[in-house]
């Protein structure tokens, strides 16, 4: 027996907006997880090992770094997700 929400165009209008939705969030993550170690490694570099900053300061630095970048991976999964349900909610047009 056929389901009728396999030939229903709202589903199809879901998957494509998923499948869409899910290759932009895996290039952000690639591309914030690569900012993020950068900084990370260039941190520890100028802390530990140029000497640059106190290392007892540049604990600080790290946990601020790594602060920062949680907030802003948070802020980012929750606006996107808010704007998946959005999408999903708007009447189709076509």
């Amino acid at each position: 027996m056929s389901h009728s929400s396999d030939t229903d165009p709202s589903d199809a209008r879901a998957r494509e907006l998923s499948r869409q939705r899910q290759e932009q969030m895996s290039r952000f993550f690639v591309a914030f997880a690569v900012v993020e170690g950068l900084l990370l490694a260039v941190s520890v570099i100028a802390i530990y090992v140029l000497e640059l900053i106190d290392p007892e300061l540049g604990v600080w630095v790290l946990i601020g770094i790594g602060v920062l970048g949680g907030t802003v991976l948070s802020t980012y999964i929750l606006s996107t997700n808010r704007r998946n349900r959005r999408e999903l909610d708007k009447p189709d047009l076509s």
